[in-house]
């Protein structure tokens, strides 16, 4: 029987025990179309040198490269794409960058170069000297959500990640302090002393927050819940946990969407200026920071609670 040269392809690629090298566009292109019918059952793959400037990565939308391996490669625009602990070494990412995912991979001395990023997602990513140079965030289309998420990344040599000329608006950061994971240039991130201004009250005494008790975790047995009470508690102080030790406080806007039940408490409570310095806003800021110090004000009836959400969303805050 005469094999086709698709099905000659299959054949080949799936017989391969080892590793197997691609060297060229041509027969990257094979296998990748293999590998887009789910029909790669080989083992793992290395593109080396392998030029993907002229291929459109948009026409194989959800291929997974599982445990492949990229040295020296260019990419461009892709859309749909994993690389599942794969590995990207010394490597470009340029022009349309659409819902990729680089979940437990290793990216090192990779470049995004002019890329328009949206949907990009780099959990659980080891990576090492990692720069984004003039890159824009994006969606495909008006309807569409747009976000880059680092989420339990981990750091090999330089702790730092480079962010030269970008413009991203949705950035979402977290756990990602195991190594001194800092991202110094991404301008997106508001200050702490901003986030404070716009989303809460103040006064001369101090920042006026909410707060529920034992909603997701129980409370300390030693504190005590009446008008007046001063409570402490040392807090987390990394910016890049979303969620951690501390006294967390929102705003109404956040208890509002996230209370359990009507039921429960919510009380109005005061951060002191002079502990402000305990203050931690998380870098995905929602609603939600934590402190280490507070003073119960008031713990509001249901309609007193649903009176002042109405209000802080009518007035809205000046602007400076």
């Amino acid at each position: 029987m005469q094999l086709s040269e698709s099905e000659k392809a299959v054949f080949q690629f799936s017989i391969a025990d080892g590793p197997l090298t691609i060297t060229s566009l041509s027969e990257a292109k094979e296998i990748l179309e293999v590998m887009r019918k789910g029909e790669y059952h080989g083992g793992p793959v290395i593109f080396e040198k392998v030029e993907f400037i002229g291929y459109d990565f948009r026409n194989i939308e959800h291929v997974s490269f599982r445990e492949c391996i990229f040295r020296r490669c260019s990419f461009r625009n892709m859309k749909g794409v994993t690389f599942y602990l794969g590995y990207v070494y010394h490597s470009r990412m340029l022009e349309d960058l659409i819902s990729i995912y680089f979940d437990g991979s290793t990216l090192g001395d990779v470049i995004f170069i002019e890329a328009k990023i949206g949907r990009v997602n780099f959990a659980n990513v080891l990576f090492g000297n990692t720069c984004f140079h003039e890159c824009t965030q994006r969606s495909e289309n008006v309807h569409e959500d747009s976000w880059i998420k680092f989420r339990n990344c981990r750091w090999y040599g330089s702790q730092d990640i480079k962010f030269v000329g970008c413009d991203f608006y949705n950035v979402d950061i977290d756990s990602c302090n195991e190594t001194g994971f800092v991202f110094n240039d991404l301008k997106c991130i508001p200050k702490a002393s901003d986030i404070i201004k716009k989303y809460f009250e103040t006064t001369e005494e101090g920042i006026i927050a909410y707060k529920v008790f034992n909603q997701f975790y129980p409370m300390p047995e030693e504190w005590k819940i009446e008008e007046g009470a001063t409570i402490t508690y040392l807090s987390n102080r990394n910016a890049y946990d979303e969620c951690g030790e501390g006294i967390n406080v929102a705003t109404l806007g956040w208890i509002y969407v996230n209370r359990r039940s009507e039921i429960t408490t919510v009380w109005k409570v005061l951060i002191p200026w002079e502990e402000a310095v305990g203050i931690t806003v998380p870098y995905n800021f929602e609603g939600k920071i934590r402190c280490e110090n507070i003073k119960l004000l008031k713990a509001l009836t249901e309609e007193e609670f649903i009176e002042s959400l109405k209000t802080s969303i009518l007035t809205p805050k000046e602007e400076d």
